[in-house]
């Protein structure tokens, strides 16, 4: 059952206030309060027993308004209320345009006097378009929705559907909606794809909160409403949004349950709906409605975390610091008074310019926009949510099946869109010949078509392949099938008569499982132009053979083969020769193979010191590594390395030096103060190369082996070279005065071998600020925490450095320490409660509230910024009842996680491949990038 109270109260509130709307507008005041409820649990619902007071005051700012500017209007209707007897205090929010009245029984409600947010025309006498489905598309309760799947990849964030969700909770707003369907369907999209939930009259069922909140199928939402700023108890100011007309369960039939009902209830109680109006032009009286607070909308708004919500209310911008969690992926707003036309141009330009030009962020066509000198509205301003991630709308398209693009026997295709910049997403559709195709959820950017049909027993009869840029918005393709050609040269192999090539293997593997794979042998002097080759992208993998069919060489390379195109691509094949330089005393033999993996297998050699010797097998374009061994006369080893080479077409020279021994570097400290004392120690050791070391090595230490030290940054104090001791170490010292990297090696004098560089890390001491915030970090003196009625003991290291009392009424506590801490050091804060000072021991009053505010502890390295913590020292309590305190070692600082941002310009995509054998896609940005760190702690500039 409905709660009587909360039907009554808003029954009392709008039953008797529209009523009496046009009564006691003189600027004497209203007449006497009726009799207050029996309901005094909620202050909302004494707003009844003031409804002559609020019709007045709205009647008086309309005709204070038609004799002067809306400014003047305001501020004489303030000077005015003051000498009210019901109005206990009035006040004009900080955007200027939104009143709060508390009245004289405790009452709350909101005049909001931003006339350009609301039309001014009748409301129509039918809905527009789109408006009359809502009754068949009515959400289902809340607990059995869905999100819409959501698209990541790497920085990229999109929705899967283009689905709009156009509310308007204005009741005089059904022409501006009617305004941005049309926008939307004039951009492309389809008119089952924009519902519309709208307040008013002409709809089929009342606008009620959840066609507001619940949001979660939907890709955009747009929301209208006029907006405005609440002040409560403690004067601070609250983003409220136009919501619903209140009333009785009664009004609104089956469209809600009881247990939704009673949700609203508790809504009310909790002070999480605010009673109010917003002035509207020529209007007789006021349009009474119930107002959602920013803390309802922040707990209850449902959107998918990749839906882009715009909301075209003023003071709306606020409203995305609180759904910073859990909220969308893209958030629009305003930060003071909006006009309903700019809101809508904004709005409409941002849609049009994430579609224009191959697709931009949020973020770009935000600054797009801003340079047509669209996005502002007297001093408001638009402006997009700092959400991580580049955010764009999808792209969906038709894609035509003509009938005669098939073979005979199709009847099925199947369409696959997938994208090399996100391997793990594709986009499948299906369809019959002579038909069309409809998908959404496609990236913006170059796309892989692959299209495929099957007959009636399921079997693909024929294949079709393109590569084709997709727009963000409406696109138009057309699949057939068809057939493809590959033109393959053979370039550079060996040919001499000890590493002759007699054939080449060439193998088509297709990287959609549809298409079979091909495989066939060519004389490797010719060019062979296979016939009748499906279409599709494929790797073309050629292994050289001998006569004897031992491996000479493997290459491979990615293909596109489209319809009715010959596809080019050329291989080529690389030996090594290898030629035996340094090598340890008494060396009889040197062993080399390959360490690494490779498709083929690469056949060892062994030479002996002053030879030569060829060795062949490799795949072209891959870096193996050569691990060559010395041996004595009885087969002992001497030592040996491992040498990188990187695999080109033809013949390429490899030196071959070992050494028995090498360097192992250390330094300590990695991270040292840069103020020309502290030292790092660099420390290389001198060890025996044993079976199994890559970098450096690992064996028996060895003795008397002269060292060099080098760095491009620092000064060295003391030696820079030295024999190595008993423990086959020889140390140098490092210091600066400046913050910055050092890389720092060791060197063999003898032999040249090269110890694997160390970084050295020169920084100033960690500087510390305690504030009240996680996200607020400035240059300069930190935002106090609030405390009063307490004392305060800030402890470092467990030395007491200050010590204060806060008594009653508004104090705070904050402190910035530049250069302060190194890690290790312990931070402490207590808190200790004083009931004994001043006025403590009395009620609290509005303008004493005992209280000590959350604390948090930043650290940050100078003057960078870019290496950041924050860690909340305590959560605070209101009213302070008990001691609290907050300790913290000081750690080294991790970098922050890659803040929003993209390329300024296309990427440029590479692939290569391992040695493996897998194809490996890389994709670099041209151009600057707008791909940031961003700390932990934002700081303001």
């Amino acid at each position: 059952m409905p709660s009587p109270r909360f039907a009554l109260a808003l029954a009392l509130t709008f039953g008797l206030l529209i009523a009496l709307a046009g009564c006691s507008s003189d600027a004497t005041g209203p007449s006497a309060p009726q009799t207050p409820p029996p309901y005094p649990e909620s202050r909302l619902a004494l707003l009844a027993a003031d409804s002559t007071s609020f019709a007045g005051v709205w009647a008086r700012y309309g005709v204070l308004r038609g004799a002067q500017s809306a400014a003047a209007a305001r501020a004489a209707l303030l000077a005015e209320l003051a000498s009210w007897p019901n109005v206990a205090e009035a006040r004009l929010a900080g955007d200027g345009a939104s009143f709060t009245l508390e009245f004289a029984s405790g009452a709350i409600a909101l005049l909001i006097t931003a006339e350009e947010g609301r039309a001014a025309a009748p409301r129509p006498a039918s809905p527009p378009p789109g408006a009359t489905a809502r009754t068949a598309a009515r959400p289902a309760p809340r607990g059995v929705r869905e999100a819409i799947p959501c698209i990541d990849c790497g920085s990229l964030v999109l929705p899967s559907t283009h689905r709009v969700h156009l509310v308007c909770s204005d009741p005089s707003g059904a022409a501006r909606a009617a305004a941005i369907r049309q926008g939307f369907l004039d951009l492309g999209w389809a008119p089952e794809l924009i519902e519309l939930s709208l307040a008013g009259d002409g709809v089929d069922e009342p606008f009620v909160p959840a066609d507001l909140l619940e949001q979660e199928p939907y890709g955009l939402a747009v929301i209208l409403g006029a907006g405005g700023l609440v002040a409560d108890g403690a004067g601070a100011e609250h983003f409220v949004l136009e919501g619903f007309a209140g009333g009785t369960a009664a009004d609104y039939g089956s469209s809600l349950d009881a247990a939704t009902w009673e949700q609203y209830t508790d809504w009310l109680a909790a002070e999480q709906l605010v009673m109010g109006a917003a002035w509207t032009p020529g209007a007789a009286a006021p349009e009474l409605g119930v107002w959602l607070h920013a803390d309802l909308l922040a707990s209850q708004l449902q959107v998918a975390p990749c839906a882009m919500v715009a909301l075209l209310a003023g003071n709306s911008g606020g409203l995305a610091d609180l759904l910073a969690d859990g909220g969308p992926g893209s958030f629009s707003g305003w930060d003071g008074p909006v006009a309903a036309a700019d809101a809508d141009a904004a709005l409409a330009a941002l849609i049009e310019g994430m579609l224009a030009g191959g697709g931009r962020t949020d973020e770009e066509a935000l600054d797009w926009l801003l340079g047509e000198d669209l996005g502002t509205s007297g001093g408001s301003h638009f402006q997009l949510a700092d959400i991580a991630g580049d955010y764009q709308l999808p792209g969906w398209a038709t894609v035509a099946l003509p009938a005669e693009d098939f073979p005979a026997g199709t009847v099925s295709v199947e369409i696959e869109f997938s994208w090399e910049s996100c391997p793990d997403y594709s986009v499948v559709g299906e369809g019959v010949p002579g038909g069309e195709i409809e998908v959404t959820g496609l990236l913006p950017g170059e796309a892989s078509i692959t299209t495929t049909a099957f007959d009636a027993g399921e079997d693909a009869v024929g294949h079709g392949y393109d590569e084709t840029a997709v727009d963000p918005g409406p696109n138009s393709f057309s699949a057939q099938t068809c057939l493809a050609d590959l033109l393959l040269a053979i370039g550079v192999y060996p040919d001499d008569p000890a590493h002759e090539t007699s054939r080449i293997h060439v193998a088509i593997d297709y990287l959609h499982s549809n298409v079979d794979d091909r495989e066939y042998d060519m004389d490797p002097q010719l060019p062979i132009v296979p016939d009748d080759l499906a279409p599709g992208a494929a790797i073309v993998t050629t292994t050289a053979y001998s006569a004897q069919d031992s491996v000479r060489g493997v290459d491979r390379s990615y293909v596109s083969l489209q319809c009715g195109q010959t596809a080019e691509t050329e291989h080529c094949y690389g030996w090594l020769r290898i030629v035996l330089g340094d090598l340890p005393p008494g060396t009889e033999s040197v062993q080399v193979r390959s360490a690494t993996v490779d498709i083929a297998d690469v056949a060892a050699i062994t030479l002996a010191p002053l030879t030569e010797g060829v060795m062949t097998g490799f795949t072209t374009h891959t870096t193996p590594v050569l691990r060559a061994f010395a041996f004595d006369a009885a087969e002992d080893e001497l030592g040996h390395t491992d040498l990188p080479v990187t695999i080109g077409c033809g013949e390429q020279e490899v030196l071959i030096n070992i050494y028995g021994h090498g360097i192992a570097l250390r330094a300590d400290p990695a991270f040292v103060l840069a103020n020309g004392q502290s030292e790092s120690v660099i420390t290389a050791t001198v060890r025996k190369w044993q079976f199994g070391d890559v970098n450096e090595p690992t064996g028996d230490i060895v003795e008397d082996i002269h060292v060099e030290f080098t760095t491009d940054f620092g000064t060295w104090v003391g030696p820079v070279s030295g024999y190595s001791d008993a423990a086959g170490e020889v140390k140098a010292h490092l210091v600066s005065n400046e913050p910055g990297p050092a890389a720092v090696r060791a060197h063999l004098s003898e032999s040249g071998g090269e110890s694997q560089p160390v970084t050295v890390t020169f920084v100033d001491r960690i500087s510390l600020w305690i504030d009240n915030s996680a996200g607020a970090v400035e240059e300069g003196p930190a935002s106090a925490f609030d405390i009063s009625c307490a004392e305060l003991r800030f402890f470092f290291n467990g030395s007491l450095i200050a010590e204060r009392l806060f008594g009653a009424g508004a104090g705070g506590w904050g402190a910035y320490l530049p250069h302060w801490a190194d890690p290790g050091d312990i931070v402490r804060l207590e808190i200790t409660p004083r009931p004994d000072l001043g006025h403590c021991d009395e009620p609290e009053t509005d303008y004493y509230h005992p209280r000590v505010g959350s604390a948090w502890l930043h650290t940050v390295r100078e003057p960078d910024f870019t290496h950041q913590g924050a860690v909340q020292l305590f959560a605070g309590a209101d009213p302070l009842g008990a001691s609290i305190s907050g300790q913290q070692t000081v750690a080294e600082i991790d970098y922050g996680r890659l803040g929003k941002g993209g390329p300024s310009s296309p990427a440029r995509v590479t692939r290569r491949f391992d040695p493996d054998g897998r194809l490996i896609v890389e994709i670099t940005a041209l151009g600057p990038r707008t791909l940031v760190w961003q700390p932990l702690t934002r700081r303001y500039e």
